[in-house]
């Protein structure tokens, strides 16, 4: 008897969360306009081909004090709170792509939609996913898919707003974080 076994979404273990509570890249502590001038001078330095911005909050200060990113994920709330940052946000982006991920999760349809959104940034649209769960775990896709030199910025709550260069090595231990600090929530079919 033959089984085909299908994984739709890996969850984070509890191990990787005190991990991913730390800061990658570089950690900005500062008010979010004065955050995204920093931002905006390591842009300079970087010229990265993308700008992805992971959450509400993130895409609404970039948007408000630089200028919008390439590619934004957000979720539709702030430290689950709703928001209306859609209705603002979705007149200046080209297109918008929606998706489920549960929190805590990365499920293939999240994943496929973040690089999707990043293959047509590089074809030079704005594109807006809009999660219907939670969008935190979303920079590691966004890792993994962007071309090196993109810069990932996400904030860490209540803490700081964290500017992540895409390079081979970032790419490589996430690669590892994932087989180490997921599980697979496989199903038969």
């Amino acid at each position: 008897m033959r089984c085909r076994v299908h994984c739709d979404s890996i969850r984070l273990l509890e191990e990787g969360r005190r991990t991913l509570g730390i800061p990658c890249g570089y950690a900005i502590r500062r008010p979010p306009r004065e955050a995204i001038k920093v931002v905006r001078t390591i842009r300079e330095d970087l010229v990265p081909p993308l700008t992805i911005a992971i959450g509400d909050v993130v895409t609404r200060n970039i948007s408000r004090y630089d200028s919008r990113p390439d590619v934004s994920v957000i979720d539709l709330k702030t430290q689950r709170e709703p928001t209306t940052f859609e209705t603002d946000l979705a007149e200046h982006y080209d297109i918008s792509l929606h998706c489920r991920n549960p929190p805590g999760s990365l499920t293939a349809e999240a994943w496929g939609s973040v690089a999707l959104a990043i293959l047509l940034a590089l074809s030079g649209r704005r594109v807006l996913v809009v999660v219907d769960g939670e969008e935190d775990l979303l920079a590691i896709p966004a890792v993994l898919t962007a071309p090196e030199r993109s810069l990932i910025v996400y904030g860490l709550r209540d803490e700081a707003l964290v500017a992540l260069p895409v390079t081979r090595y970032l790419k490589e231990s996430l690669r590892r974080f994932i087989a180490r600090r997921f599980a697979a929530l496989v199903g038969e079919a």
